[in-house]
Order: C-alpha cells, then structure tokens, then sequence
C-alpha cells in the first residue's frame, strides 16, 4: 500500500513495506478495503461509502481520520462551552457579566480552537 513515490523515496517506509511483505501481509487494496469494512467499530454511513468507492484507500482513510477527529474535538469544544454556559449564567442572571460578554468568550474559545463560533442559524449550539 506504501507505493506512492513520496513513501517509496522515504526510509522507513520502504523497509517497512518490504518486511510487511515478507511477513506474508498482502498488500492488496482490496483486501485492506474488506477489513476495514468488516472491522471498523463506529463506520459512519458516509465514511463506509467513502472507503468502498474509494480510488485512493490510503488518502480516503487519512481524510477519514482527520474528520473524525475534528468531529471528536468539536464535540470536545461544545461540552466545554455548555460548561462555561452553566458555571457562568448566575453571573449573567445576576447582571454581573452581560450575556453578549459571555457570549464573546465562547466565540473565543471557538475561535482558539479553529472552529467557527455557532450561530442561531447553524443550530450548532444554544
């Protein structure tokens, strides 16, 4: 599978491939398709289309790896702002901190984060 030239011309990439193969693993996309298909413990419908259609396995797999972990880090990012949500709102109901302000720091915390603050219109959060 490691047999794109950026990989072929890298070490350890090619060590590694040849010792795999030798190993008896089978370098078949097909195969590694198959497994991936049959093993993946949370396959997203999307996510399965991408990897039985997919031309490019290895890329299709990396841009799956990437979005599952942005999911998982959005995720990470909406529980902190509900937190900061729930700590923050008697001071917001007590008038000591404007709901705009605290509103202002979960946009920041987005934005840290290299999201996009949510909006009425996304529905992305309260």
């Amino acid at each position: 599978m490691v047999t794109q030239p950026y990989y072929e011309a890298r070490k350890p990439y090619p060590e590694i491939l040849t010792l795999l193969e030798e190993a008896g693993a089978d370098p078949s996309q097909e195969t590694a398709r198959t497994l991936w298909l049959k093993n993946c413990s949370n396959p997203s419908t999307e996510h399965q289309q991408a990897i039985a259609t997919s031309s490019n396995l290895p890329q299709t797999l990396a841009d799956i790896r990437h979005d599952v972990d942005r999911q998982a880090k959005l995720q990470e990012i909406r529980e902190s702002a509900d937190l900061l949500r729930e700590i923050f709102a008697p001071r917001v109901q007590s008038g000591k901190m404007s709901q705009q302000e605290l509103d202002a720091e979960i946009a920041k915390l987005y934005a840290q984060s290299g999201f996009e603050p949510p909006t009425a219109a996304t529905g992305d959060s309260q």
